[in-house]
C-alpha cells in the first residue's frame, strides 16, 4: 500500500500505519514514519505517538485472537525496522553518561524497551540495548566489565517478578542504580515499590528519572518480608499442576476459550496474553503470599470477571 500524506501529526498517521502492519508492508510503513519526520515531527513524539500505540493495537488483536502469532510475529517485526529507521533519521549523538538498558530474564517482548533506549538515545544519552531476556549473571559480568551510570531493566509480565528481584539486586551489588518499568511491575509501579526500586511509568518517564542521580538513588525501602516463608517456593513447585488445573476449569466455566487450543500453538501463553494487567502479582512473583490452597478460589473469581464469554472468541 502506498504511504498516506499526514503532515506533522501522528495520531493522523496512526490508521495509515496500523493499516501497514496488517498487511506486513514494511516499506509503506517506514515510509509513514518518514514522512512524519521529514514534516517536521519530533523523532520521540514518532516513536511515542505512532510506533507505541500501534504495537499495543497489535498485542490486543493477538490476544482477542484475530491476530495469529504469525501476524503478531510480522507486525512486531516492521515496527523494530520502523523504530531503527527513526533512529537512524534523527542519528543523535551522545552527550551524557552510559545507561545499559536490558530486558528480565526470560522476558521477551523487547520492543517497549527498544522504544525506550531510544528516547534515552534521543535525549543525549549513549545507550547499551542488550535486548531481550538477559541472565542477571551476563549482565552483571557485562557491568564490571564496562561502567554503566545507571541500568534500566524491563518486565512486561508479572511472572517474570521473581528474575526482577535477582536482577536488581546483582545491579545493586555491582553499586549500579537501577529504574525498571514495563506493565509486569503494575501500572502504578506498586510492585517496584515492594522490590525497593525506582520505576518510570514511560519513556520519558525514564529520560527524567536517570537524569536526576539523587532521585534514582532515592529508592523506596524494600517490603520483603515474606521471603522468610516457604510458601513462594510450595507455589513454584506446583505451578504445573496449578496451570492445568486453573485452564480446565477456564474451559469448563467458559467453553469458548476452548477454541484457543485448536487454533494456537501455544494456547496457554494466548490465555495469559488476555490478562497480562489482571494476572494478580500476588501469585505470580517473589512479592506474592498466595498459597496453593487459595488458587482455585481465586481463579474461580478471576474467571468469571476478566475472561468473560464476550471476550472469547
Amino acid at each position: 500500500m502506498s504511504a498516506t500524506t499526514t503532515g506533522a501529526d501522528p495520531a493522523l498517521a496512526f490508521p495509515g500505519y496500523l493499516a501497514c502492519l496488517a498487511e506486513a508492508d514494511e516499506q509503506a510503513a517506514v515510509a509513514v514514519a518518514r514522512g512524519l519526520l521529514e514534516a517536521g515531527a519530533p523523532a520521540e513524539r514518532v516513536l511515542l505517538d505512532l510506533v507505541a500505540p500501534a504495537q499495543a493495537e497489535v498485542g490486543e488483536r493477538w490476544a482477542r485472537n484475530e491476530w495469529s502469532v504469525a501476524q503478531e510475529h510480522a507486525a512486531t517485526h516492521i515496527s523494530e525496522r520502523v523504530v531503527a529507521a527513526v533512529a537512524g533519521y534523527a542519528d543523535p549523538r551522545p552527550t551524557r553518561g552510559r545507561i545499559v538498558m536490558a530486558c528480565m530474564d526470560g522476558e521477551w517482548h523487547a520492543l517497549p524497551a527498544r522504544l525506550v533506549a531510544e528516547v534515552l538515545r534521543l535525549r543525549g544519552w549513549q545507550v547499551v540495548f542488550l535486548g531481550a531476556s538477559v541472565p542477571a549473571a551476563h549482565l552483571v559480568s557485562y557491568l564490571h566489565r564496562y561502567d554503566a551510570d545507571a541500568v534500566a531493566l524491563a518486565c512486561a509480565l508479572p511472572m517474570r517478578l521473581p528474575h526482577a528481584h535477582r536482577m536488581i539486586e546483582a545491579c545493586r551489588r555491582s553499586d549500579v542504580p537501577v529504574v525498571v518499568g514495563g506493565r509486569g511491575f503494575g501500572a502504578d509501579g506498586r510492585w517496584a515499590r515492594v522490590l525497593g526500586v525506582s520505576w518510570a511509568p514511560d519513556a520519558p518517564g525514564a529520560a527524567d528519572l536517570v537524569a536526576d542521580d539523587r532521585a534514582l538513588r532515592a529508592a523506596p525501602a524494600a517490603r520483603l518480608d515474606h521471603l522468610a516463608d516457604d510458601e513462594y517456593a510450595s507455589l513454584v513447585k506446583r505451578r504445573a499442576e496449578l496451570i492445568d488445573s486453573a485452564l480446565a476449569d477456564l474451559r469448563e466455566r467458559v467453553p469458548a476459550v476452548a477454541d484457543y487450543t485448536r487454533r494456537s500453538s501455544t494456547p496457554r501463553s494466548r490465555i495469559w496474553a488476555t490478562s497480562s494487567t489482571s494476572w494478580p502479582p500476588r501469585c505470580t512473583s517473589t512479592i506474592g503470599r498466595c498459597s496453593p490452597s487459595s488458587w482455585s478460589g481465586w481463579w474461580r473469581s478471576w474467571s468469571a470477571g476478566a475472561c468473560r464469554p464476550a471476550r472469547s472468541p
